[in-house]
């Protein structure tokens, strides 16, 4: 009996110590700053809940209306998770974006209509190379949001304007 309970508190002692690593993950909005524990850094993203290679049914349910300002998004964060924008984007018929992939692996971008899902635009953007480029919307109220993917670590950041 005094060698399972020895056992139990040991597998229990490991469980909290191997999950205490503590860093902060920033959402960019204009009202506030929000801070959480996670293990990397997400400034306006966050990374799917479902397993490592689906990218499950993590979409945003929150709007941010980009006539009335930029929204940044930068991200250091394990490969092989998806990390969605925060926000559907809405407010503009035309969206310039810009984004800078500093990870080692190639990172995959992808611009989705927020209604049902569609892909509306896709970058392939390679280690230490940017990507600047526009998305145009048929009216002000369409919304869409980002996805970006990578095999290796993410280290990124970027906005929409």
């Amino acid at each position: 009996m005094k060698k399972i309970s020895l056992f139990l508190v040991t597998l229990i002692s490991a469980t909290v110590l191997s999950q205490s690593a503590i860093t902060y993950a920033y959402a960019d909005t204009n009202d506030s700053i929000v801070q959480e524990q996670t293990t990397e850094f997400l400034e306006g993203l966050f990374p799917s809940t479902s397993n490592e290679f689906s990218r499950g049914p993590n979409k945003p349910t929150a709007n941010k209306n980009i006539a009335n300002g930029q929204y940044n998004m930068s991200g250091s964060y394990r490969g092989k998770y998806y990390l969605f924008s925060n926000y559907n984007c809405y407010g503009k018929n035309t969206y310039n974006y810009y984004f800078y992939n500093q990870g080692s692996g190639t990172l995959e971008i992808r611009m989705r209509n927020s209604a049902n899902g569609a892909v509306l635009k896709t970058h392939f953007v390679k280690s230490r190379e940017k990507v600047s480029s526009s998305l145009k919307m048929t009216d002000k109220n369409s919304k869409f949001y980002f996805e970006f993917y990578s095999t290796k670590d993410y280290v990124f950041e970027g906005y929409v304007k």
